[in-house]
């Protein structure tokens, strides 16, 4: 009989596969190996998972084993549990820890090179190797030596190889804390983190650092190699190309580093011994959410990560999320620390009155903004609609652009003479008369950030000013401002840097913000409104312009924060929404609706025969792409049921023959 694994492929089936190992594989080949097979005319990577399996007729067998080292067993319950959590495949998650390798890589890893006879010439090129060697992929990566030199290096006994027995240790590890830390602004981050780093040092832990977007990835880089200049720093993102994420994977293999910086990426760092100390900063940020499947709540994966790792984990942040709170709440989270902010700001409800609602700014507004251009300061307009209007449509019949997708009113941007819609980015040019009516009277509702501008440079011809659009926001806006000046934009403006500079900030509409329909929109409001009066210098005045009705409540956003999110707790709990339950999308695309339906009422079925709640189906909110048609289930279940929801996932994946995603409602 031969000998059966189990491989986990990075494929989106929610099942293993069974091959055969070969003979002269036999050992190396093991649960948490590496290995190349073949699958259906490809070769795919792979990693084994398990022993055993039934010996089928031409059952493949392992083409090869890969110069990784085998991963820990906490790895693999690390990701199993992931895998739960998120509906996604087990080989998915355990390919984000494991970069690709090329043929270059692939040829060196194998080897550990060290000092040759000829010590002396050696220490002159290279420095004093370490006792156990280099890796030889990292050695030339390093010290950019090529193939040739290699070759005359080894021939003059400069150097020496020796085969690569990769081994990973996998002592037991006692489950690390989770702290909670209120840091609002940058110095102080800074201070923390330097104080923090030095006493990790100091007990012989490595650590890793987590921030929400590549801007402060480079900012907290270019710090930390200023106070610390003899610190082995690693940075890991979207931006290494997969030669550099080879050789940052093989660092950190080694501990030859003293901290690792990274985005989202860097979560899945695979694990070390020597890797104690995770720091996250900010984790409502929404650079923390991946834009495609598996949707990781980062927040969680980190706190994830700690218990099985044991590392500890320090959340930084302006205040605590609503998940933060639940968690301290839990007992799971404990607090760090405050550092306090500067005092009372002077706050004011600007009433919307007759004309007034004809325009962007009321004008008790534009005298503030008058007031403070005379003195020289910054002016900070915070809209929450992007685009020049919130709709378009005809004033004789009521007609407006909706999207054909989403179902929701397509956004005017003026700039581009173009609908866009805010959900899925579908685009329309609108027509020179109405389509419904044959009318010519256009009309436009709502507000934008170009609405905002606009009127800005009209009424201030003379003011230096500037709108920051989301295109803006997604690359990151690095602008230089200069005092006086209008700045006009949406959360883009909210920087660290720039806030304790603004002597006004203004509130375009209150209303907006309270009528969207997201869960979690109040949360996502306190939490900006708190960040930015706790950012704001003290002498700083807010207006905030809103109905009499969206004033009324204005005051529960400038509640302490265990006040406010107790309250939200409750209606949450109330309502089963997160982070008592977890709430998933299930979207199914495919070019024949009535297939869609089918086999989502084959799904609904099966979730409710295992008690899972569960809402539709009904037509998706998510881009219908290549004509296809989308549609969704709603499900709701607790956190002690994750494995339920899967295994209904494994029983209809491979059935339905269509395109599925699973999104999470994230708390």
């Amino acid at each position: 009989m031969r000998r059966i694994v189990q491989v986990a492929l990075p494929l989106p089936l929610f099942r293993t596969f069974s091959y055969a190992v070969p003979l002269d594989l036999q050992d190396k080949v093991f649960p948490g190996s590496t290995v190349e097979v073949d699958f259906h005319g490809q070769i795919l990577t792979g990693w084994v998972v398990e022993e055993g399996g039934e010996e089928l007729p031409g059952l493949k067998e392992i083409r090869e084993v890969l110069p990784f080292p085998p991963f820990p067993s906490t790895l693999l319950g690390f990701s199993r549990r992931l895998s739960l959590l998120y509906l996604s495949p087990l080989g998915e998650v355990l390919a984000s820890f494991f970069p690709p390798l090329g043929k270059s890589a692939r040829k060196y890893l194998g080897f550990r090179v060290f000092a040759g006879e000829n010590v002396q010439e050696c220490c002159k090129r290279f420095g004093v190797l370490p006792p156990q060697g280099m890796n030889l992929f990292l050695f030339l990566e390093r010290f950019r030596v090529s193939a040739k030199d290699l070759e005359r290096f080894l021939k003059d006994g400069i150097l020496r190889l020796e085969r690569e027995f990769l081994k990973i240790g996998d002592s037991p590890r006692t489950p690390g804390e989770c702290f909670f830390w209120e840091i609002p602004r940058l110095e102080e981050r800074k201070a923390f983190l330097r104080d923090i780093l030095v006493k990790a040092w100091e007990e012989g832990k490595k650590a890793l650092l987590l921030l929400p977007d590549l801007q402060k990835v480079d900012a907290f880089c270019a710090f930390l190699r200023e106070h610390f200049p003899s610190m082995s720093l690693i940075r890991y993102d979207s931006r290494l190309r997969p030669k550099e994420r080879v050789v940052a994977f093989w660092r950190i293999l080694e501990g030859d580093f003293d901290a690792v910086v990274g985005t989202r990426l860097s979560a899945f760092v695979f694990p070390c011994q020597s890797l104690g100390l995770s720091v996250l900063f900010d984790p409502e940020e929404k650079g923390y959410v991946a834009d495609r499947a598996p949707h990781y709540d980062i927040g969680e994966v980190m706190e994830e990560r700690a218990h099985h790792f044991g590392e500890c984990l320090h959340i930084v942040c302006a205040l605590p999320s609503l998940r933060v709170y639940f968690r301290w709440r839990e007992g799971k989270v404990k607090p760090g620390g405050v550092i306090p902010s500067s005092g009372t700001r002077n706050v004011q409800g600007v009433v919307a009155r007759g004309l007034w609602r004809n325009f962007a700014l009321f004008p008790p507004v534009r005298r503030a903004i008058v007031s403070v251009v005379e003195r020289k300061g910054i002016v900070l307009i915070w809209v929450q609609k992007t685009g020049y209007a919130t709709a378009l449509g005809c004033r004789e019949c009521g007609f407006y652009y909706t999207c054909p997708s989403c179902g929701i009113a397509l956004r005017y941007h003026k700039d581009l003479a173009l609908l866009v819609c805010p959900l899925c980015h579908f685009r329309l040019t609108p027509e020179s008369t109405c389509p419904s009516c044959g009318g010519i009277q256009w009309g436009e509702w709502g507000q934008g950030v170009e609405r905002v501008f606009e009127e800005v440079q009209r009424t201030f011809p003379g003011v230096p000013s500037e709108r920051v659009d989301p295109e803006i926001e997604e690359e990151g806006w690095m602008g230089k401002v200069a005092a006086p000046s209008i700045l006009v934009g949406t959360s883009a403006l909210l920087r660290e840097d720039l806030l304790p500079r603004v002597s006004l900030f203004v509130v375009h509409s209150l209303d907006e913000w309270l009528s969207l329909p997201e869960i979690g929109a109040w949360e996502q409001l306190y939490i900006r409104l708190q960040k930015v009066l706790r950012l704001l210098p003290p002498d700083a005045q807010v207006l905030v312009q809103g109905s009499r009705e969206s004033l009324r409540r204005f005051p529960e956003f400038l509640k302490p924060w265990s006040l406010f999110y107790a309250d939200a707790l409750e209606k949450r709990r109330s309502l089963r929404y997160p982070p008592f339950v977890r709430l998933v999308r299930f979207v199914v695309r495919s070019r024949n609706k009535e297939a869609v339906f089918r086999v989502l009422f084959h799904a609904k079925e099966l979730f409710e025969a295992r008690g899972i709640q569960v809402l539709g189906p009904f037509p998706s909110v998510r881009p219908r792409r290549e004509r296809a048609k989308s549609a969704e289930l709603v499900a709701r279940y607790p956190e002690e049921d994750v494995a339920e929801a899967f295994d209904v996932c494994v029983e209809i994946f491979p059935l339905s023959g269509m395109q599925w995603s699973f999104e999470f409602v994230l708390s």
